[in-house]
C-alpha cells in the first residue's frame, strides 16, 4: 500500500489499494435474495436482475433492485442451478449460483465497466471500505503529530510516532526517509544510513532513498559512496523519463568537487543546467569548474564567462555573487 515524506507523509495523504470483493447474501428455503453494488461497492438502486433457471424444465424470472440495492423472489421451487444476471446501461455484473434447500450463499452481483472488468479492478465491500478509511484517518492523524514533533524539536516523539506509523503501513518507504532525517537531527548518522539502505530496499525504483543517501555520505565526507548512490539516484530517475533532477545534479557535481574529481563535476553541472537553465546554482558552478579547470591547462577560462553572468542575472544578490564578480574580473 502502494517519494520522500513531502510527497507522501508532509501532505497527509497516502494512497492504499482496495481489494476484496463484497459480502455475500444467503438464499433461505423457497427464496432467492441478493445485492446488486457498483464500482465503488454502494448500493445500486433500481437495477433489473434476472433470474434464469436452467436444465429439463427452464424458468426465467425478472425483478428489480431496491434503495438498497437489494432484491429478493419468494415463492420459487429451491434447488437447480439458477444463472442470475444483473444489468444497467453498459454495466454488466454476472453471477451463476446453485441453489438447495437450507442456507444457500449468492454473492453481491457487482456492475462494472467493461473497461473496469477487463483491468481486473476490485470492489470492496462498505464494511471493508469503512476499515480502510479508519486506516488512513488513523495514518494522517500520525503524519500530522509526527511533523509537529520535528518541527517542535521533539525527536523523540517524533521518531517514536514514526515507528508506530511504520507499523500500520507495509514497507512504508516515506516513513523510513522521515525517520532518517530525524536520526540526523538525533545525530545517529548510523540509523539514518540504516533507515534509507532499508527503504531502497524495500522500493528499488525510488531514487529519493539513493539522493539522500548520497546526501548523508557527502556530509560524512564518504566521497565514493556518496558517488555511487548519487549516480544510482540519477539512473533510477533518468528510467522513468526525468532523465534526473537539477538538484540531484547539481548535488552529485558538488559531491565530485568535494572529491577532486573537477572533469566529473563539471559534466553534473553542465547537465543541470541543461535540465534546469533557470538554477542560479549550477550555473555558479559550472562556471567555477570551468575556470578551475581552465586554471588548471584545460579549456578556456572565456567559457566560464556565460555560466557565472547567467548566475549575477539570475541571483544579484545571491551567495555567490561576489565570488562570482571576481572570477569574472579576470577573464578577458
Amino acid at each position: 500500500m502502494n517519494r520522500f515524506f513531502v510527497r507522501v507523509l508532509m501532505t497527509g495523504v497516502l494512497a492504499l489499494g482496495l481489494a476484496g470483493m463484497a459480502a455475500p447474501a444467503y438464499a433461505q428455503n423457497g427464496t432467492l435474495k441478493g445485492k446488486v453494488v457498483n464500482e465503488a461497492g454502494q448500493p445500486a438502486a433500481a437495477v433489473e436482475v434476472v433470474l434464469e433457471l436452467t436444465g429439463d424444465t427452464p424458468r426465467t424470472i425478472r425483478t428489480i433492485t431496491d434503495k438498497f440495492g437489494e432484491w429478493i423472489r419468494p415463492g420459487i421451487a429451491v434447488g437447480g442451478t439458477w444463472k442470475i444476471t444483473a444489468k444497467k446501461d453498459k454495466d454488466l455484473g454476472e453471477a451463476t449460483v446453485v441453489v438447495k434447500s437450507g442456507d444457500n450463499k449468492v454473492p453481491d452481483i457487482v456492475l462494472m465497466t467493461p473497461e473496469s472488468r477487463a483491468s481486473g479492478k476490485k470492489i470492496v465491500s462498505e464494511s471493508e471500505a469503512a476499515k480502510v478509511n479508519k486506516h488512513a484517518e488513523e495514518v494522517k492523524a500520525l503524519t500530522t503529530e509526527v511533523n509537529a514533533a520535528v518541527d517542535a524539536g521533539r525527536l523523540d516523539e517524533a521518531l517514536a510516532k514514526l515507528k508506530s506509523l511504520d507499523e500500520k503501513i507495509e514497507k512504508c518507504v516515506p516513513c523510513q526517509m522521515k525517520m532518517a532525517e530525524v536520526l540526523v537531527k538525533m545525530k545517529d548518522e548510523a540509523g539514518a544510513e540504516a533507515a534509507l539502505l532499508k527503504g531502497a530496499e524495500w522500493d528499488p525504483t525510488n531514487p529519493e532513498p539513493y539522493r539522500l543517501l548520497s546526501n548523508l555520505y557527502n556530509n560524512q565526507k564518504k566521497f565514493d559512496e556518496a558517488t555511487k548512490a548519487g549516480a544510482k539516484a540519477n539512473e533510477l530517475m533518468a528510467s522513468t523519463g526525468g532523465g534526473g533532477d537539477a538538484t540531484s545534479l547539481l548535488n552529485q557535481g558538488i559531491i565530485f568537487w568535494n572529491a577532486g574529481k573537477y572533469p566529473e563535476a563539471k559534466a553534473q553541472f553542465a547537465q543541470a543546467v541543461k535540465v534546469d537553465p533557470k538554477k542560479a546554482e549550477a550555473q555558479y558552478w559550472l562556471g567555477l569548474s570551468t575556470y578551475n579547470l581552465a586554471a588548471s591547462g584545460t579549456g578556456s577560462l572565456a567559457d566560464a564567462k556565460g555560466p557565472l553572468s547567467e548566475y549575477l542575472k539570475l541571483a544579484p544578490k545571491g551567495e555567490y555573487a561576489e565570488v562570482a564578480k571576481a572570477l569574472l574580473a579576470t577573464i578577458k
